[in-house]
């Protein structure tokens, strides 16, 4: 659809009814990584969060991706959501990230993501 408030509430409804997992719901979701408004992106990268096993190859590289995107926001969401989607110490994870050309506050929070505790997405203390 051409209508963004319609693009965001198919995201919305997929992240609601979507089993974890599900390839089908992963794909549509992952080609509003890069809808032309920000709040679908937005929408998208937590909704792919929400949907992904932890530890998916495909969807860390996607939302590792948008932690060089030009709009703060989504690149705030790409850090939540690398918190949800990967296992602490991912190596696979840590590697897509390095290869990532990062502000130093997007680099930091990516790092801290990433050394979280397994259980709820929380930072190791």
């Amino acid at each position: 659809d051409h209508h963004p408030d319609v693009r965001r509430a198919a995201v919305n409804t997929l992240t609601a009814v979507a089993p974890k997992g599900d390839n089908r719901a992963i794909l549509e979701v992952s080609a509003r990584l890069e809808d032309q408004h920000g709040h679908i992106r937005r929408a998208a990268v937590e909704a792919l969060a929400a949907i992904v096993e932890r530890g998916d190859e495909a969807a860390i590289v996607a939302v590792s991706a948008r932690l060089e995107h030009s709009d703060p926001l989504v690149r705030a969401s790409a850090v939540v959501a690398l918190s949800v989607i990967t296992k602490k110490r991912d190596p696979f994870a840590i590697a897509t990230v390095k290869e990532k050309s990062l502000d130093l506050i997007t680099k930091a929070a990516a790092w801290q993501a990433l050394e979280k505790d397994e259980d709820f997405g929380e930072e190791r203390h």
